[in-house]
């Protein structure tokens, strides 16, 4: 079940229009969405944002991408997984991998038998993944500030899974801080991340805040901080999705970033693949 309104962003010296989607996929569950360029495009684009993200990650790329080939030449579609921007939320045991089942749902949704998977920090991880399950159907994979989810060691695994457990039972419901101005979300978005420019917040607020009574809250899920809502892996679960992912990969890193890299693994990983 898919739903569509459309609104308009400026982009450079002319305006690029884009639609709101809503996808029915769990029952009652609503997952959101933006869906820049021609769907009937043949280059097709899911992308995936990071963590406590949102589809507005995107705007900016896909704004430049649509400038650049035309609007009729290439389709992407942004969306927000659940407990996320505009989706709904999930009871919190419900997201432990959910979201690349969220991924394939939307791509079915869509009716795209092919397509360009692409993924931020978090999402690149998810796109990894469903590249590794429907290897058939993605034409390209691009990963933006990673090279696949991390691993966890054999012995480690246990102790992962009691403290994921420990974490969850703690992850309960609390009242949102409210913010009588939009201007004071983005001060807060910033000052939880220092290298985020203001009109990089400000994408990210204006997608991610909803207005209730007494002022405004931002829309995410607060009980996804004290979790670990991924799936845990080994590197040996990690290179076996590696060697069924056929499709070109490109691989892309910040200038400035806040995570360590370990580039004896990104260069073991990168030789993994077929082609990347």
């Amino acid at each position: 079940h898919v739903c569509a309104s459309h609104l308009c962003a400026m982009a450079s010296d002319h305006v690029v229009t884009c639609e709101e989607l809503s996808f029915r996929l769990f029952d009652s569950v609503r997952i959101t969405a933006r869906a820049w360029g021609n769907p009937n495009a043949s280059t097709k684009v899911l992308c995936l944002h990071g963590f406590m993200d949102n589809c507005a990650s995107f705007t900016p790329l896909a704004q430049t991408l649509v400038r650049k080939h035309g609007e009729d030449e290439v389709c992407l579609v942004c969306i927000d997984f659940s407990g996320h921007g505009q989706s709904h939320h999930l009871p919190i045991h419900a997201y432990n991998g959910v979201w690349v089942d969220e991924a394939i749902k939307v791509s079915d949704a869509l009716q795209w038998d092919r397509f360009v998977l692409m993924g931020h920090s978090m999402g690149q991880a998810i796109a990894f993944i469903v590249a590794g399950v429907i290897p058939e159907r993605i034409e390209k994979l691009v990963l933006i500030e990673g090279i696949g989810p991390s691993a966890t060691k054999d012995q480690d695994i246990p102790h992962a899974i009691i403290q994921r457990l420990s974490r969850k039972l703690k992850s309960l419901p609390r009242e949102p801080k409210l913010y009588a101005t939009v201007e004071e979300c983005v001060d807060r978005m910033q000052r939880s991340d220092a290298q985020l420019s203001r009109p990089s917040a400000a994408l990210l607020v204006e997608r991610g805040i909803t207005r209730v009574e007494g002022g405004l809250k931002f829309s995410h899920d607060p009980r996804l901080r004290g979790t670990s809502p991924f799936l845990l892996l080994s590197e040996g679960h990690v290179r076996t999705f590696t060697q069924r992912i056929k499709c070109p990969v490109l691989v892309v890193w910040g200038t400035h970033r806040w995570y360590p890299m370990d580039m004896d693994l990104i260069e073991q990983r990168t030789k993994a693949f077929a082609n990347c």
